[in-house]
């Protein structure tokens, strides 16, 4: 079963699941760990129902940001809750697309945030590529994945955040032992490998989860080429 079935089939309760303070914190946080700057352009993959967008232009609105998702369910759910939040398509676009051929130019952005998507992703080194590319030199990508070890302890230190909080835990991890989860190690190299620097990792959702932060660097030797008509 595909990431995109289950998002499909579940988008509803996931969105329950989601629109929880606890949750929308760590969405800032994403944001907070980004270089800093003014009018920062910002894209947001995997943003599902739109939360995690939301969340962070509500901590800086004068930032302009982008969702996507692979799932056109997840988009139509952000758009009607961008909507309720009496914004724009112009304020805040809701794009659907394949993260691995992501429709804009290069250096587009100067900061990328997942919030627990790269795990879900088949292919990693072509999206990070990809995120590579519609980065900046020196644009930020930062990331919260699920962080490979025990379950049962964490998820029940979640409950002091609220038993909605804590079933969002139980069902992320249930959720990323089947499409993998990472050690510290692991996801460090992964993005080193694919030409970022200034990697950090460190845990946080009481140890279920892993920030990890980077920075595009420079243009490598054998990178692929610009595509035509990117900028």
């Amino acid at each position: 079963m595909g990431s995109g079935f289950l998002f499909r089939a579940f988008a509803r309760p996931y969105e329950l699941l989601v629109y929880q303070e606890s949750w929308r914190a760590h969405c800032r946080r994403l944001l907070a760990l980004l270089p800093e700057g003014s009018g920062r352009r910002v894209l947001d993959l995997g943003c599902g129902p739109g939360v995690s967008a939301l969340a962070m232009r509500e901590a800086s609105p004068t930032d302009r940001y982008v969702g996507v998702d692979l799932s056109g369910q997840m988009v139509r759910r952000a758009c009607a809750r961008r909507e309720r939040a009496g914004l724009t398509a112009g304020e805040l676009p809701f794009v659907q697309a394949d993260a691995s051929r992501l429709p804009f130019p290069d250096g587009a952005f100067d900061g990328v945030t997942g919030h627990s998507f790269l795990y879900l992703v088949s292919d990693r080194s072509a999206v990070l590529a990809e995120i590579r590319r519609v980065l900046r030199p020196g644009g930020g990508l930062v990331l919260l994945e699920p962080r490979r070890g025990p379950s049962v302890g964490p998820v029940l230190r979640s409950l002091s955040g609220g038993l909605r909080f804590a079933a969002s835990m139980a069902a992320w991890r249930v959720v990323s032992r089947g499409f993998g989860q990472f050690r510290e190690e692991t996801l460090r190299a992964t993005i080193e490998g694919a030409g970022f620097s200034g990697v950090r990792v460190e845990p946080t959702l009481r140890g279920l989860g892993l920030f990890a932060s980077a920075r595009r660097a420079e243009r490598r030797e054998g990178d692929p080429a610009r595509r035509p008509g990117s900028s």
